[in-house]
Formats: structure tokens, C-alpha cells, sequence
């Protein structure tokens, strides 16, 4: 019987997974960091955003107009959510 023998090969795959996972993180972490004092003013923004978008919907009445609108309501609501609960 062959015994089998334990490869000497890295695993390149692993290493770059765990590093972009750390990295994806750790910019993640200066993202939240520095978008903190702002985030009242960017839940404002998308707000802003959303009830001009709806504007544009009532005169265009096309339905990326209110996806848009609905998008941008709910990421600003999401953000206000995330940055007072951090």
C-alpha cells in the first residue's frame, strides 16, 4: 500500500482570501470612522435626493424615477439607523 504523502504546497487561495476579507474590513472600519460626524448630513442627502427623484417621477412617470426614489429613501433611513446604533 502507498502512504500518502503530505503536500509541501502552499495554499495561495486561503492567504489572499483571509487577506482581502482583513482588508475589505479594515476599510470598512476607516469608511465608518471617518463617514461618522457625517452621517446625519448624508441621511439628509439621500432624503434630498429621494423627494427629487419622486418630483421627476410625477412629470416623467418613468418607474426608474421612483426605484431611485425608493432606493435612496430607504438607504438613508438604513444609514441613520447604522450610525446611531454604532
Amino acid at each position: 500500500m502507498k502512504r500518502p504523502t503530505k503536500s509541501n504546497v502552499i495554499d495561495y487561495i486561503h492567504i489572499y482570501n483571509v487577506l482581502t476579507l482583513a482588508i475589505t474590513f479594515f476599510l470598512l472600519y476607516i469608511g465608518i470612522n471617518f463617514f461618522l460626524p457625517f452621517a446625519n448630513f448624508l441621511s439628509f442627502l439621500g432624503l434630498a435626493l429621494g423627494s427629487f427623484y419622486i418630483i421627476v417621477y410625477f412629470f416623467s412617470k418613468k418607474r426608474v424615477h421612483l426605484m431611485i426614489a425608493l432606493i435612496s429613501t430607504i438607504v438613508s433611513i438604513a444609514l441613520s439607523l447604522a450610525f446611531i446604533y454604532i
